[in-house]
């Protein structure tokens, strides 16, 4: 899985084999420091670009996936999580 996209309500990931929608989901993002979130599959479609992906390997399909939390603590971690990715990226 290569994730892409990652927001505080979802993430697009891509994938070597075809995930059901409506599917229930574990994520565990490693680095640049450790996060697991749940969500849901909310569609998948064939991946058919022939540019590839900022990997070695070639993906099959593209997944977008709608975050789902448990409290409104786990919601604002990850809204804390993704707003420090981006000022690293950009500062």
């Amino acid at each position: 899985m290569f994730l892409n996209d990652l927001s505080p309500t979802g993430v697009g990931c891509f994938v070597n084999v075809p995930i059901e929608k409506g599917e229930v989901v574990s994520i565990v993002i490693e680095q640049p420091k450790h996060l697991f979130v749940k969500g849901q599959v909310m569609w998948c479609a064939p991946y058919t670009m022939s540019t590839k992906v900022l990997s070695s390997e070639q993906y099959k399909f593209r997944v977008g996936i709608k975050f789902s939390f448990d409290s409104e603590d786990e919601k604002s971690a990850l809204k804390k999580y993704c707003e420090e990715l981006y000022s690293d990226a950009v500062g």
